[in-house]
């Protein structure tokens, strides 16, 4: 999920004073889990991100009742009162989507980078594939810094968490298209990234093949035609 912060309210949550976002509990919402991925970009250009996951869902009958619960703090900035934090949210939604649907406090944390996934620190390839529970953060497509982020035909990289143990990783897909009585051929790259800034610096150096020729380290590569395998070794 992503949420969208003003540069002040932005620094507020990179200081760990802002810990609970607050949404009306319509479908979207309702689909959160505890866990899921955040992501925060600072406006107005959504460079700047900072990256967390859920640590809580409270539902509340509406904003006020929410607001009651936590200090102005948590929810927003110590700048402003709560009568101005909730003078904010019929910007944003109706007096009936309000009542439909309640509202819910999102509680997060941020996430600290640093860690790795530990598949990476296994020798057997399929025992690394089998560990490895994909959660997706960030979907940076099929080209980026003008360059495609896969090999062949198709695909994209995406920056992801472990569901399991909570490192991070740098998948890349692709896909080749067979021609004429050619199968097609189906890749998967798993690279040990730290951080974000770990991963985008990949996707700014390296195409889909070269990544794969000067990953600085071992990787992992799946394909549908040979399995699982530990590369560059």
């Amino acid at each position: 999920m992503q949420i969208h912060l003003h540069p002040e309210i932005f620094e507020t949550v990179k200081r760990g004073t802002k810990n609970v976002e607050a949404r009306v509990f319509d479908e979207k919402r309702q689909r959160l889990e505890l866990g899921d991925a955040l992501i925060f970009l600072k406006r107005p250009d959504e460079i700047e991100r900072l990256y967390g996951h859920v640590t809580g869902l409270k539902r509340f009958k509406d904003f006020a009742e929410l607001a009651d619960a936590y200090t102005i703090e948590r929810l927003y900035s110590n700048k402003y009162t709560k009568e101005q934090y909730l003078a904010l949210f019929p910007e944003f939604y109706s007096e009936a989507e309000i009542t439909k649907y309640g509202t819910v406090a999102i509680e997060f944390e941020l996430d600290d980078g640093g860690k790795l996934c530990e598949a990476f620190a296994m020798e057997n390839a399929e025992e690394a594939v089998k560990h490895i529970e994909l959660e997706r953060i960030e979907n940076y497509g099929d080209m980026a810094y003008g360059h495609n982020l896969h090999t062949w035909d198709d695909g994209h990289r995406i920056f992801c968490r472990c569901g399991k143990c909570g490192g991070y990783f740098l998948m890349q897909y692709s896909e080749y298209h067979g021609i004429g009585e050619e199968k097609d051929v189906y890749y998967t790259d798993y690279f040990p990234v730290s951080t974000p800034a770990e991963a985008d610096k990949l996707n700014r150096l390296y195409n889909g093949f070269t990544i794969e020729q000067k990953f600085p380290g071992r990787y992992l590569l799946r394909d549908s035609n040979r399995g699982p395998n530990w590369s560059n070794q």
